[in-house]
């Protein structure tokens, strides 16, 4: 039987301030999160050449599995964490993991959420957001309000 193995957890948060200072006709409230999981299954490899020889290592990449206020994530978390009970889900290196244990490490990574400039220096990857252009009135405004905060960022649109 397969399983999904989980390698890392990672979790950036985006203040209420700086939401509502890019995207003022929302409102928010409340700090954003964004929770990241490292994992693949344990049957899945692929294969890559070094020094002559072909080797393999388990496939995994990063998901967004979850995001939202704290408690809107931790929810979705906790709805995750079932697949362990059932030995659907383990961390590396674990021959087993409780939900409790699970739920324990997301939580712990939840308040230890980075910044998303600290997030992406960890992954070492880069991240776009495309967001569909209204026609509605005031459109203008918004796209320039978006511009300013993707120039600030350092990020191109597209």
């Amino acid at each position: 039987m397969s399983y999904r193995i989980v390698y890392d957890l990672a979790a950036t948060r985006f203040s209420a301030h700086s939401l509502n200072t890019a995207f003022p006709e929302h409102g928010f409230y409340i700090d954003q999160y964004l929770f990241f999981e490292l994992g693949g299954d344990n049957n899945l490899y692929e294969s890559y050449s070094t020094n002559n020889r072909t080797m393999q290592r388990r496939v995994r990449d990063w998901s967004l599995i979850a995001m939202g206020s704290d408690w809107e994530v931790m929810r979705q978390l906790v709805t995750f964490s079932a697949s362990c009970e059932g030995g659907g889900m383990r961390f590396s290196g674990a021959s087993d993991t409780s939900a409790e244990t699970y739920i324990r490490k997301c939580r712990a990574t939840l308040a230890g959420a980075v910044s998303p400039e600290r997030l992406l220096q960890k992954m070492g990857c880069g991240v776009s957001l495309q967001i569909a252009r209204s026609e509605i009135e005031g459109s203008s405004w918004r796209q320039g309000n978006i511009d300013a905060e993707i120039s600030q960022k350092g990020c191109t649109s597209g």
